[in-house]
């Protein structure tokens, strides 16, 4: 089984996985020093257009792309800290949870492309929807979908996995070129019964997201039987509402 989560725009620069003295290069290191190089030649009010955030945010960011290279480094599922990093908790990680997420946990990124979780990587901010052109790319997507594809297709050759579970969002899933997977492709959608209909509550969808990639790391799951053991806080699986491709996991 193989887990896709999307980065977060938030931030952890003081928290750090110290317990682990080994870290990896990301996979596409050279592709987004291409990326670094174009983002500093741009000027603080085109890296706010870029983003889509106002001049008085994009600073922190500018002053990334600008100091780059004395930028302190971070393992990857260290430096992010949005909703669903906060459900993952790696605080209490022990050691076969960080090598067993290595090997089968990736984070989808505008910057990297593709992102291990022992990857080490400097601060950024860089939304796969950002609007920049890169070289013949028009966007993101176009530059990164054939690489990010392949690689997951060689994890998937490589661990003889069969199936892709994603717990990203659609923003970031996009990027992948879906028929193109050699895998059964499986989400996870988390809904809450509001009035009259079942509907996605967005700040417990990631939460929840979080907490499904920490049941999966945690307890080592590798069927889609076991993932839809996954219980909380009254969601549970929906086996009538749900298919092959998507598994419905409902709070009433």
């Amino acid at each position: 089984m193989l887990l896709l989560i999307s980065p977060s725009k938030s931030l952890n620069l003081t928290n750090t996985t110290s317990m682990i003295k080994w870290n990896t290069r990301p996979f596409f290191f050279k592709e987004s020093l291409m990326l670094v190089k174009e983002l500093r030649e741009r000027s603080l009010i085109e890296l706010s257009d870029i983003l889509k955030i106002k001049v008085n945010l994009a600073r922190s960011v500018f002053a990334y792309y600008s100091n780059w290279n004395a930028l302190s480094e971070f393992h990857a599922l260290s430096i992010f800290k949005g909703s669903v990093y906060r459900a993952l908790n790696i605080s209490n990680f022990n050691l076969e949870d960080f090598f067993w997420a290595q090997d089968h946990l990736l984070i989808l990124s505008g910057l990297f492309g593709i992102l291990r979780p022992l990857d080490f990587i400097k601060p950024y901010r860089l939304e796969m929807s950002s609007k920049i052109q890169i070289l013949d790319f028009k966007n993101l997507y176009a530059f990164w979908s054939s690489a990010i594809t392949d690689f997951i297709n060689n994890e998937i050759k490589k661990k003889k996995l069969n199936f892709l579970v994603n717990l990203s969002s659609n923003e970031y899933f996009n990027a992948i070129d879906l028929n193109k997977v050699n895998a059964s492709i499986v989400n996870c959608v988390f809904q809450e019964y509001k009035i009259d209909r079942w509907k996605i509550i967005g700040v417990n969808a990631k939460m929840l997201r979080g907490l499904m990639a920490r049941y999966v790391i945690t307890n080592k799951i590798g069927s889609i039987n076991d993932l839809k053991k996954f219980s909380y806080d009254g969601y549970e699986y929906d086996d009538i509402a749900s298919n092959n491709e998507c598994l419905f996991f409902r709070k009433k």
